[in-house]
C-alpha cells in the first residue's frame, strides 16, 4: 500500500516554532542559572501501536546537530583479541581518524576496555552521562546490547552504527553525527525525534521539522494514515501542537510480520565416541535382544547387541562348581519334595505327645475359662 507524505502548513509550523522560542525565553529569564542549550524534540503520536520489533528509522536533516561541544564517543573494535591491553587499538583508531580528518571523536573505546573497565553498572551509567552521541563500528555493533545494558539501550541512546572502512570516512561519521533518528518500540503510542537546538534560528529549525515529518510519513508503520498529531517542544518545555488528524485508526493497516520457519537440518548425526583397545581378559559376552513395539513398522530381525560385563574378583568358577549344577526344577516338584520332608521328620513319638496334650471340647464339657463380661 502506497502512502503519502503529510501537507504540514509552513506558517503554521513557524508560529509553533515562535511560541516555543517565547517560551524559553521566559523560563531563562526567571532562573539565575546560566542555562546551555537545549534540544528541540518532534513528537509524534500514533493512532494504532504497531506489533512489530524495534524499528529505526533514519532521517536526513537539512542542517546538521553536530558542533564544536558535540561530544562523541566511538566503540572499535580489537586488534588483539588474546592481549588484554587496549591501548594499542585505542592508539591505532585515533590515529586513522586524525589522518582522515575526523575532528569530532573526542574519545574512543575498544571492546576489550569496555569489558574491563565499564564492567560495573555505575561506571556505564556514567559513560551514558558523559557523551552526547555514540557511534560504533559496523563489524562489533551486534555485540554491544549485552555490554552496555539497559543504560544505554534502555534510555534510547543506542550506539549509531558507522563503517569504519568506508572509502570516505569524513563523510560517513559526519552523516550519521549530523543526521536524527527515530526509535519505534511497541510500548507506547508516541515517539520524540530530535530536530535541532534552541540556539538555531526558526527557519532552521521549521526546515528541519518538515523534512523529518515527510521522512516519517513514508517511513512509519502504517504510513502518514497513523499519524494523529505533532508536537513540538523541548526536554523541559510544555509540548506545542501543530497538527492534529481526527480520522479513527480503524483503516490503518501495517505491513505483515514475516515468520521465520524452522528449517529442517539436513546432515549425519554420529554418536561414535573414541574407541580404546580394552583387554577381552576375563570379560564375558552376554547376547541382549531388543525388543519392538507391536506397532513399529520395522520389518527387520531386531538386532543383537554384546553388553560387555566384568567379572567379580571373588566369583572365579571352577570345573567342580560347573559339575554340581543341576537343571531347574519346575516349582510345583519343589513344593512336593520338601512337604514329603516335613512328613519323614515327624516320628510316632512326637505324634502320641502331641495328641495327649489335646483337649477335646464338647458342648456338654466347656472350657475350664469362662469369659468374663
Amino acid at each position: 500500500m502506497e502512502t503519502k507524505a503529510l501537507d504540514i502548513p509552513k506558517a503554521e509550523l513557524a508560529k509553533a516554532v515562535d511560541g516555543l522560542q517565547k517560551l524559553l525565553k521566559v523560563s531563562n529569564a526567571k532562573s539565575d542559572i546560566l542555562q546551555e542549550r537545549e534540544k528541540i524534540h518532534l513528537q509524534v503520536s500514533m493512532k494504532k501501536i504497531p506489533n512489530l520489533p524495534e524499528q529505526i528509522i533514519k532521517v536526513n536533516l537539512p542542517h546538521g546537530l553536530y558542533t564544536a561541544d558535540t561530544d562523541v564517543c566511538l566503540f572499535v573494535k580489537d586488534l588483539d583479541k588474546k592481549s588484554r591491553e587496549f591501548e594499542v587499538s585505542e592508539e591505532h583508531f585515533s590515529d586513522m581518524l586524525v589522518e582522515k580528518g575526523v575532528n569530532c571523536v573526542r574519545k574512543v573505546i575498544p571492546l576489550k576496555a569496555l569489558k574491563l573497565e565499564y564492567k560495573p553498572f555505575e561506571a556505564k551509567r556514567n559513560l551514558s552521562n558523559e557523551f552526547d552521541l555514540f557511534l560504533a563500528d559496523s563489524r562489533i555493533i551486534r555485540l554491544l546490547p549485552s555490554l552496555l545494558g539497559k543504560s544505554f539501550y534502555g534510555r534510547k541512546r543506542n550506539p549509531i552504527q558507522v563503517d569504519l572502512e568506508a572509502k570516505d570516512l569524513k563523510e560517513e561519521i559526519s552523516k550519521a553525527v549530523n543526521n536524527t533518528r527515530c526509535i519505534l518500540k511497541n510500548r507506547g503510542s508516541s515517539c520524540l525525534v530530535t530536530v535541532g537546538y534552541s540556539d538555531m534560528t526558526r527557519d532552521q529549525i521549521v526546515e528541519n521539522v518538515l523534512k523529518t515529518v515527510e521522512q516519517l510519513s513514508l517511513k512509519f508503520p502504517g504510513g502518514s494514515n497513523n499519524i494523529r498529531s505533532l508536537h513540538i517542544k523541548t526536554t523541559s518545555s510544555a509540548s506545542i501542537p501543530f497538527f492534529v488528524s481526527l480520522d479513527s485508526g480503524e483503516t490503518v493497516v501495517f505491513p505483515e510480520r514475516k515468520k521465520e520457519k524452522n528449517k529442517p537440518v539436513i546432515g549425519e548425526i554420529t554418536t561414535v565416541m573414541d574407541k580404546k583397545e580394552e583387554s577381552t581378559v576375563g570379560v564375558e559376552a552376554v547376547e541382549v535382544k531388543i525388543e519392538y513395539d507391536s506397532q513399529g513398522e520395522v520389518d527387520e530381525e531386531p538386532a543383537q547387541k554384546k553388553v560387555k560385563k566384568t567379572p567379580k574378583k571373588d566369583s572365579a568358577v571352577t570345573p567342580k562348581a560347573v559339575e554340581k549344577k543341576t537343571p531347574k526344577k519346575s516349582p510345583k516338584s519343589a513344593t512336593m519334595e520338601k512337604a514329603a520332608k516335613k512328613l519323614k521328620e515327624i516320628t510316632p513319638p512326637t505324634v502320641k505327645r502331641l495328641q495327649s496334650k489335646a483337649r477335646v471340647l464338647t458342648p456338654d464339657k466347656p472350657s475350664g475359662k469362662k469369659k468374663k463380661n
